[in-house]
């Protein structure tokens, strides 16, 4: 019988998580929470500790031209996910971390959102990084009525343990 070894805590490394405020969007959401967010969500998601994400705030005219490039709709929208996975535009280099991918968050059109449902931009910021990250997870609300609920099931969940409950509008 082996004699009784202490356990060792092993140093815990915090997810990586990569963000970019482009100009313009500074100073309105703070770098800590994105990160905040975004680690939950990876972290409940069971995505190993060693994959990272990016998060971008970007303005309308970035979201836009990515909206056009990417969807095919020349329009601002709320929110765009680029899972690496599914992206040949992401290539990892040998021997870096694995990427999940990145979500790009149009910073005016939250606020938008916000101000016209009185809550804080802070909570739909919240809401749209989530559902984004949800998207790079293998979430889709456009795939059937059953999905749509159980991904606003879920995104209700995270953002009630983030301490965001009630600070958004699904408008997915």
């Amino acid at each position: 019988m082996c004699p009784e070894q202490p356990q060792r805590e092993i140093p815990k490394v915090p997810r990586p998580v990569f963000v970019q405020i482009m100009p313009g969007c500074r100073g309105r959401i703070g770098i800590p929470a994105l990160r905040r967010i975004a680690r939950h969500v990876v972290s409940v998601g069971k995505v190993p500790p060693v994959v990272e994400v990016g998060v971008v705030l970007a303005d309308a005219e970035t979201v836009q031209n990515l909206n056009r490039l990417y969807r095919g709709q020349d329009e601002p929208t709320d929110v765009l996910s680029f899972a690496t996975k599914e992206s040949e535009a992401f290539i990892e280099a040998p021997g870096e971390a694995p990427s999940l991918g990145e979500v790009i968050v149009c910073l005016p059109v939250a606020e938008t959102q916000a101000a016209s449902r009185g809550q804080p931009v802070e909570g739909q910021v919240a809401h749209l990084l989530v559902h984004g990250i949800l998207h790079l997870l293998g979430y889709d609300h456009e795939a059937s009525e059953a999905e749509s609920e159980r991904m606003q099931a879920h995104e209700d969940a995270l953002l009630a343990d983030l301490g965001y409950a009630g600070m958004y509008e699904h408008g997915h």
